[in-house]
């Protein structure tokens, strides 16, 4: 070991170097361990300030979907949404129809049932009611001269609600005990002339009351004659056409109109048709496939594949068949996709459908274009596993145009649609993202 000579001065500048060489290479370390802390932190809070962003555009854009479709949106309190998920707070809640339930009826497993035990209560009928639903004494054989006696004896009586249907059920007792011991009375056998004109009383009043028991039978209604429809209006009320009922039809003209049903015409082969008369005063005869409801249609009855007239509301409304090819879900905001029979997409709400009446056992046949027929069978064949590209905003493709290939530029991207603009003629146009419109489309399904 080597001896430096140093002198104190020196000795202590020499300690004061190597420590604060130490003292910052610490000190260092941590600085930059903090700093990666901060920035993190900074990452995560700016991504989290971005997700809870995300999810109010997202809830404002689903407020506005179910307003379109008829439904409810509502929030549920946090305590009660605990309650009955286990912590986990539901964020959308559809309300029954029926709004506030009633006193003393709970939501339990889903189902609303009351939280009281059902209890049957028997009430006791007014004389004049009981008058009304049974034949007059003196109509009764053998009860005439007792017609004073059953009138006391049935007066009613002041009792207590907890007493009414014991009352009831001893009073009811005693009135059959009563009549089993009249008939003994008419019907044992007499002497001489007396017992022979005793029965003959007897033969008498028992085929009065054979008769009466026949008219009885003859006079009743049966109660099927309560389900049948009574009038037009009840017809249109459960969603069946019937005259004066207002539809969507075709006119031989002026293509579909809003118009009203004047009559229906059954052929010999069973078949319907109705005659409609427009706004214009021109009237048509047309089959059920040829007329939509214009009511607005319900949920469960559209799929993919149904037959439905879209609603154009312009300056005046302008309707144009189609066939229904996407149903609601969060992958296309909501909405329907509607093919029209020119190859056109369109996404709208359900105020704008019109369900056709008669859907033909292949709903494709109306659709007059070939091309457009043959994309429509392998569309509903491949659904739901369809073929398509995903496109960017900006990119340029090749995409049919008047029976030819051209140069485009993709404009804006709508879930399944994209709106292209036509380098050569500056026109723009919607293209489903699986169309045989498009040229990659076309090389896709050559390979495949």
């Amino acid at each position: 070991m080597e001896e430096l000579e140093m002198t104190t001065e020196a000795f202590q500048k020499w300690i004061r170097v190597n420590l604060k060489h130490q003292v910052f290479m610490e000190v260092e370390e941590k600085f930059k361990l903090l700093q990666s802390l901060l920035d993190r932190r900074e990452k995560l809070s700016a991504h989290l300030l971005q997700l809870c962003r995300s999810v109010a555009r997202c809830e404002a854009l689903v407020k506005k979907q179910y307003s379109f479709l008829g439904w409810e949106y509502t929030e549920p309190d946090s305590g009660d949404a605990q309650n009955a998920t286990g912590g986990e707070v539901s964020s959308i809640k559809e309300k029954p129809h029926a709004g506030v339930l009633p006193q003393g009826w709970e939501h339990t497993g889903g189902k609303v049932t009351p939280d009281r035990q059902p209890v049957v209560l028997l009430t006791r009928l007014p004389p004049c009611e009981l008058s009304s639903l049974s034949l007059p004494a003196s109509q009764i054989p053998g009860r005439g001269h007792e017609s004073s006696k059953t009138s006391d004896e049935d007066e009613p009586q002041e009792t207590d609600d907890s007493d009414v249907s014991v009352s009831s059920f001893i009073t009811l007792h005693k009135r059959r005990k009563r009549e089993q011991k009249d008939e003994k009375l008419d019907t044992s056998p007499s002497t001489g002339s007396e017992g022979t004109g005793a029965v003959g009383s007897v033969q008498n009043k028992a085929g009065i009351k054979h008769k009466e028991r026949k008219m009885m039978e003859v006079t009743t209604r049966p109660a099927s004659s309560k389900v049948k429809f009574r009038s037009e209006a009840c017809r249109r009320a459960a969603g069946q056409i019937c005259v004066g009922t207002s539809v969507v039809a075709r006119s031989r003209d002026a293509g579909w109109q809003q118009g009203k049903v004047l009559k229906t015409v059954t052929n010999e082969d069973g078949s319907v048709k109705y005659k409609i008369g427009f706004a214009n005063k021109s009237r048509s005869l047309v089959s059920g496939h040829h007329v939509a409801f214009e009511r607005r249609p319900r949920l469960s009855q559209l799929k993919v594949g149904t037959r439905v007239v879209m609603e154009r509301r312009d300056a005046t409304p302008q309707y144009s068949t189609g066939i229904l090819a996407e149903l609601p879900s969060w992958k296309n905001r909501m909405r329907f996709l509607v093919f029209l029979d020119d190859h056109t997409p369109h996404y709208v709400a359900l105020p704008l459908l019109h369900l056709v009446c008669d859907q033909l056992a292949n709903p494709l046949e109306e659709i007059a274009n070939e091309q457009h027929r043959r994309f429509m069978m392998e569309y509903i064949r491949e659904w739901p596993f369809l073929p398509h590209i995903a496109y960017m905003v900006g990119e340029t493709i090749n995409a049919e145009l008047s029976g030819a290939q051209q140069e485009c530029v993709v404009e804006v991207v709508d879930c399944s649609l994209i709106q292209v603009l036509f380098l050569k003629d500056q026109q723009k146009d919607w293209i489903y993202c699986g169309s045989t419109r498009l040229e990659d489309m076309m090389k896709l399904r050559s390979i495949c």
